[in-house]
């Protein structure tokens, strides 16, 4: 019989504790996505017009994700209504040490769009110097 409460007891305690930790998980901020996963839902809102990748890449780039900043801001290049966004997504990216988006913004700078003219005296700073790496290089 006491073999018995004590397995019963243990498994109550084991399942506060599963449920304990998967409400603490549930409640814990999802882990920031990868510069891979980023640039795969840039590919799908880019190629497949994918309005879920779109909303994800605004997410990301609203929780200041330099990468997807610069992958929305790429996006927006595209589209003449929305050259002002691409220009501060891709400038704050490249502040944050994207050297792609350093270079994008050069050339939105460069060559401006249908609606406007381009400001080559301003892209030549975005080019000429690469920005200072936000994290140090693997090897």
């Amino acid at each position: 019989m006491k073999s018995t409460h004590l397995l019963a007891g243990a498994s109550v305690v084991l399942a506060g504790a599963v449920l304990a930790w998967s409400s603490h998980r549930a409640s814990a901020p999802a882990a920031a996505p990868s510069a891979a996963q980023i640039e795969a839902a840039a590919m799908a809102a880019a190629q497949t017009g994918n309005p879920e990748a779109r909303q994800q890449l605004q997410r990301w780039a609203r929780q200041g994700l330099p990468v997807a900043e610069r992958e929305l801001g790429t996006l927006y290049r595209k589209q003449p209504e929305r050259q002002g966004a691409a220009r501060q997504l891709l400038e704050h990216a490249a502040r944050a040490g994207d050297a792609e988006a350093a270079f994008q913004l050069g050339e939105l700078l460069r060559g401006g769009s249908p609606v406007q003219a381009g400001l080559p005296e301003q892209a030549w700073p975005c080019t000429a110097k690469p920005p200072r790496r936000a994290t140090p290089r693997r090897r």
